[in-house]
């Protein structure tokens, strides 16, 4: 139980008035008929002997007035947190030198230990949790009077709707130990290989491409990606072809893909086969359903390369050396060739990237209550409370005629 305002209670001290109201008021004396005063002796009573408590449910119901109303003004609130204290590891920094130490300090101080999962089950279990969002969130809802909550942070697991941490959540992330990994190894020849070494540290995750005449046993080998490229281009966009072709030279030079290009003139262009098509002309495109295709067409906006539909994007400026270095050209064209969406998907696991605490606890929502008192409408209920024993203070009053 708590008071916002308690220089308000100094008030209760006029439960003395009510209280002395009664003490002094005597009770009414009944009239006794006396044929003679004779037989009356003279008495030397005091005056207040034979004060009694008199009504003493107007008294209680007075004093109740005073009380709820004094409570009222001082803001009564009510400490509505489990006095439980949780201690919530991640399974990923289980085996973290500081996370023992943590583990091991916290239980002596009576900390539950928790796993960061679905429930917050008390045994270690086989699954952890896939949302960290959704892990404060559940743990705000039950209300804990203290959670230490000992995490990786990784970037992965914080998906969707951010969540504001509340002040009984303290969130620690446990710097992850840097982490080197081969991404993946692919052929280009018979003795010809490119190894993508991977290092991942809490800060970021970075990359890099080894060429090298031997495989490496411990890694699956995989065929390079080969791709082949048809630039379809009129005579006045033949300045545009040179810089896309040079662009994926660039791209075939750094980047793990062979590409197979070739160059044609609108009017040379029938149904060459290949797996990317790069129009540029201002004639009709043609439609094909198994090809990607990358189309000129002018239009405003930062975006070089526009997806417009399912393997069709638009190429929306001339290409220059100024425009290509302003929209990083290259970049975005190497994104469209190569799927590293679905190549991240195999090495996400060896992501070390990790949210600082700031970033978690520089959010505050206005509608998130303070970690210990709640008030819930108490003073709603407690003004209504107030109203009922006036009620009924002022009907006993008119019955007894107080």
């Amino acid at each position: 139980m708590q008071f916002a305002q308690t220089i308000f209670l100094w008030a209760l001290a006029g439960l003395s008035v009510p209280i002395a109201i009664h003490l002094l008021s005597k009770k009414e004396g009944k009239v006794i008929r006396l044929g003679s005063l004779r037989h009356v002796r003279e008495t030397s009573t005091q005056q207040f002997k034979s004060i009694r408590l008199n009504e003493w449910l107007l008294l209680a119901l007075r004093c109740l007035i005073l009380v709820l109303w004094v409570l009222l003004l001082s803001g009564l609130q009510f400490d509505q947190t489990k006095h439980q204290q949780w201690l919530v590891v991640d399974q990923s920094v289980k085996n973290h030198p500081m996370a023992k130490k943590w583990m091991d300090s916290l239980q002596v101080q009576g900390f539950e230990l928790h796993w960061l999962a679905d429930g917050f089950p008390k045994e270690e279990p086989s699954v952890t949790s896939k949302n960290y969002w959704e892990s404060i969130a559940s743990l705000r809802q039950r209300e804990l009077q203290r959670v230490i909550v000992l995490s990786s942070s990784g970037v992965e697991q914080f998906v969707g709707m951010r969540e504001s941490l509340p002040a009984s959540i303290q969130w620690i992330t446990l710097p992850a130990i840097e982490q080197r990994f081969v991404a993946e190894a692919l052929q280009k020849s018979n003795n010809d290989y490119l190894i993508r070494l991977g290092t991942s540290s809490s800060d970021a995750t970075e990359f890099e491409t080894i060429r090298t005449s031997s495989k490496i046993d411990s890694v699956e080998t995989k065929s390079m990606l080969q791709q082949k490229v048809l630039i379809v281009a009129d005579e006045a966009f033949e300045k545009d072809a040179r810089m896309l072709k040079a662009s994926l030279q660039a791209i075939q030079e750094k980047l793990a893909i062979q590409l197979r290009i070739q160059q044609l003139n609108s009017g040379n262009h029938k149904s060459t086969s290949s797996d990317w098509l790069f129009w540029l002309s201002n004639k009709k495109v043609p439609s094909s359903d198994s090809v990607s295709v990358v189309f000129y067409n002018p239009e405003s906006g930062s975006a070089i390369l526009k997806s417009v539909g399912l393997k069709q994007w638009t190429m929306t400026k001339r290409l220059s050396i100024s425009i290509m270095e302003e929209t990083n050209f290259t970049l975005q064209l190497a994104s469209i060739l190569i799927p590293e969406k679905e190549k991240w998907k195999n090495i996400r696991h060896y992501d070390r990237r990790a949210l600082p605490d700031s970033f978690l606890h520089s959010t505050t929502s206005s509608g998130v209550v303070s970690d210990a008192f709640i008030e819930n409408h108490f003073n709603y209920y407690l003004f209504v409370l107030l109203l009922l024993v006036f009620m009924i203070e002022r009907w006993v009053a008119y019955r007894k005629n107080q």
